[in-house]
């Protein structure tokens, strides 16, 4: 302790209180930050702020239903916008976030890493959610993106919600590739999109083995390392986290039989192509599902003889596709 002056003169004192005046606004400050109308109206927001508070937010909400803090069947379909208007690749980056409070110690990748295959798990274990609470889900989805013929309704003119889906897509994967050509973007989404919605309710309602094939192959080829579309908002990851059965989804990772097999959505593919002697009946063009499929892994000669065969070019996308799927297998660190 410092000792004092035989006489307190101002010059000691002076010094003194002057200190302790600094500690004592130090203080009303810190207990003014305290204060979140003070923080709002000192520090006023931008829109571009609030924006990103505001995805933030939605970004954590989605994590708590993930989770299991906040169940997905207590959420009422009003408020499911909250969660597609987040992409699934954040709500991972807000757990590794999370992780990375609690140990600082951890490296970023590890956090990620750790986040990710978490919430993936959520995916292959657990109790799956009762029928009976997907049907407000089912009856969202119909409502808002799909026809009377349980096909994508993106073309619907009185349904522009399945419209904006896929043009929100389109739009993250120009932000993720920089794919300059809207056609190929609107492409892969639309292809991405006719997948999940299409399938999902078949594979939820009837526990359909290849439907579920398909909701995974829709997932695997968001995130593979060739197309990195990250597409995936995190409505669709909740409700294949809670509704999709788990001893189908493990039993068809496992068996290659239940995933080898490709298939992109096509529209006006030229009937006399629906089946090509080349690839010695691999390939076939499904006109009620409206979709070219392929079984096992096409050839590089198998796919240069298809594009020969068709004049379109989104019919020569569609094959470049579906080669591109059919190269794809079915690891688990792949889904989701």
């Amino acid at each position: 302790m410092q000792q004092l002056p035989l006489s307190l003169t101002d010059s000691f004192l002076g010094l003194y209180v002057s200190q302790l005046a600094t500690a004592i606004s130090r203080e009303r400050k810190l207990c003014l930050l305290g204060d979140p109308t003070f923080l709002d109206r000192v520090f006023p927001s931008t829109d571009e702020q609030m924006r990103y508070d505001w995805y933030k937010a939605c970004d954590t909400l989605t994590l708590q239903v993930a989770e299991g803090e906040i169940p997905l069947t207590l959420i009422s379909p009003d408020a499911y916008y909250l969660l597609e208007g987040c992409w699934w690749k954040r709500v991972k980056q807000t757990s590794a976030y999370l992780r990375w409070k609690k140990d600082s110690k951890t490296t970023a990748e590890q956090n990620y890493h750790d986040a990710s295959k978490a919430l993936r798990d959520r995916l292959f274990e657990g109790k799956r959610a009762g029928l009976q609470e997907f049907e407000k889900v089912q009856a969202y989805i119909t409502q808002k993106y799909l026809s009377d013929n349980q096909r994508l309704a993106d073309v619907d003119k009185t349904k522009n919600d399945a419209h904006t889906l896929v043009a929100n897509k389109a739009w993250r994967i120009w932000q993720t590739t920089g794919e300059m050509r809207s056609e190929i973007n609107w492409f892969r989404a639309r292809m991405y999109t006719i997948l999940f919605y299409e399938n999902i309710i078949g594979a939820v309602i009837h526990n359909d083995a290849q439907k579920i094939a398909t909701i995974l192959r829709a997932f695997e080829f968001s995130k593979s390392p060739k197309n990195r579309y990250l597409i995936i908002n995190g409505f669709e990851a909740l409700v294949a986290i809670y509704f999709l059965d788990k001893e189908t989804i493990r039993s068809v990772l496992k068996d290659p039989s239940n995933f080898d097999f490709s298939c992109v959505p096509v529209e006006g593919w030229p009937e006399h192509l629906a089946t090509l002697g080349i690839c010695k009946d691999r390939f076939q063009y499904d006109t009620g599902q409206r979709q070219i499929t392929y079984l096992g892994k096409m050839t590089e000669q198998e796919r240069d003889a298809l594009i020969k065969e068709v004049r379109q070019d989104e019919h020569k996308t569609a094959v470049s596709h579906l080669y591109d799927q059919s190269h794809l297998f079915p690891y688990e660190d792949m889904v989701l």
